[in-house]
């Protein structure tokens, strides 16, 4: 058997009669989160104060980091258009570019980062019971078709089981 948080894991531990089965969890995509940030700032939300927020608490949501990169595709584009009015070795390019690195390396890079390691946290599945009898019992089902193990069998399970509980204590 194994433990996650994963969708399909949880399908699976349905499956199994483990756990009812839960919906998959819906959300906005990026396009919709960043519209509604286009939208927030061009009504004078400030993008900083998602920021302030972060070094407050220390968390992220989607709604700040939307905001976030939604006033740096504003800064991307004024860099775009820094290069082509003015050249890339123009002051107003150079100006320009250093908005844009701050933006990415100090307010966005750093909640990116604690956003990522949310999701991390979230992936992978873990064995468990490997060594347990209820775990050595559902591996022989899955391996043998979902066939319940014969009496003689199963007294092996257990005395497997019992043989590793009694060496890890």
């Amino acid at each position: 058997p194994k433990f996650g948080i994963r969708h399909e894991t949880l399908v699976e531990q349905a499956q199994n009669d483990w756990l009812k089965e839960i919906e998959r969890g819906t959300g906005a995509g990026w396009v919709e989160l960043v519209k509604d940030a286009r939208q927030r700032i061009a009504s004078g939300e400030d993008p900083y104060a998602a920021w302030k927020r972060f070094v407050e608490t220390g968390s992220v949501n989607d709604k700040d980091l939307s905001l976030l990169r939604a006033h740096a595709e504003n800064l991307f584009r004024d860099l775009v258009y820094a290069a082509d009015r003015f050249g890339t070795k123009s002051s107003q390019f150079i100006e320009a570019q250093n908005r844009y690195q701050q933006v990415q390396e100090t307010f966005i890079k750093p909640q990116a980062t604690v956003w990522h390691r949310v999701g991390m946290a979230l992936q992978g599945d873990t064995d468990v019971f490997n060594g347990s009898y209820f775990g050595m019992r559902e591996y022989y089902k899955s391996v043998n078709g979902g066939k319940e193990p014969s009496p003689q069998v199963d007294a092996k399970l257990k005395k497997m089981a019992w043989t590793a509980a009694a060496r890890s204590s």
